[in-house]
């Protein structure tokens, strides 16, 4: 793991979320918002990878989200969470969804190693994962197939519009 640092208040102590914030900030200089990033930064929690409890079955590969969504449905006593994962020796996030436990450990069904992987992520509850997936009809919340759902982000986080404004503006004068 690499070194500490502060972004916004916030302890860094994650790859991943190092990052997250290096992407953010990239994305910035070409007047780019990086929406996904930024939401998961304000208002996500980082997590640790663990091994697969064996009750669970491996999921379908590539399929995280209906994965996850499927295993929260089946198991009552689990969180839905979606963010981006990063494996440990491979320095590039991915949009991903798992599930949390009661007490916030990681439940991934689809990576065969979630041990090897950094989590970083919004967890939703029952009602706000049923209420987003039946208006867009398809498994993700963050990137629900037409670009990214700012919509329901904003609804998350009203002050992420505020942050994202000045990135708009100038690429509608554009």
């Amino acid at each position: 793991m690499g070194e500490n640092y502060e972004s916004k208040g916030k302890q860094v102590t994650t790859e991943l979320l190092k990052n997250l914030i290096g992407t953010r900030d990239a994305w910035a200089t070409i007047g780019a918002a990086a929406l996904g990033e930024r939401f998961v930064i304000r208002n996500g929690k980082e997590y640790v990878g663990r091994k697969k409890p064996k009750r669970y079955r491996l999921g379908t590969p590539k399929q995280c989200f209906q994965n996850a969504t499927h295993l929260v449905t089946d198991h009552t006593d689990l969180r839905y969470v979606e963010g981006y994962a990063m494996h440990k020796d491979i320095q590039f996030p991915f949009l991903h969804a798992w599930a949390i436990d009661p007490v916030g450990r990681v439940i991934d069904i689809t990576l065969r190693e979630p041990e090897d992987y950094e989590f970083m992520g919004i967890a939703l509850t029952r009602h706000q994962l049923w209420q987003a997936l039946h208006k867009k009809q398809v498994y993700g919340l963050f990137d629900h197939g037409f670009g990214m759902n700012y919509q329901w982000m904003f609804e998350v986080d009203p002050g992420l519009k505020d942050e994202v404004e000045p990135f708009m503006k100038q690429r509608r004068k554009a």
